[in-house]
């Protein structure tokens, strides 16, 4: 998130998400005091080399299913 998205962090609190996507939000978000960029959300993925080989559709099934595309289009609802 850029810095004008930071100063006033707890406002993401009042954000509606679901426990699947609560459970990628940072908890370090909160109290990171970088004041120019912090993430929000995020998921670690092992990819094998199919997944390499096809990496365009793998990175949009996962931004699907795995709930980080819903928590972003919240957020950029909420601000």
């Amino acid at each position: 998130m850029l810095n004008g998205l930071l100063k006033n962090k707890e406002r993401y609190k009042a954000i509606p998400f679901t426990e699947e996507e609560d459970e990628l939000i940072l908890d370090k978000f909160y109290a990171d005091s970088n004041p120019n960029w912090c993430h929000f959300a995020s998921k670690t993925y092992t990819l094998t080399e199919d997944n390499v080989a096809n990496l365009g559709q793998f990175i949009i099934e996962r931004l699907e299913e795995d709930g980080l595309l819903s928590i972003y289009r919240k957020v950029n609802e909420a601000v």
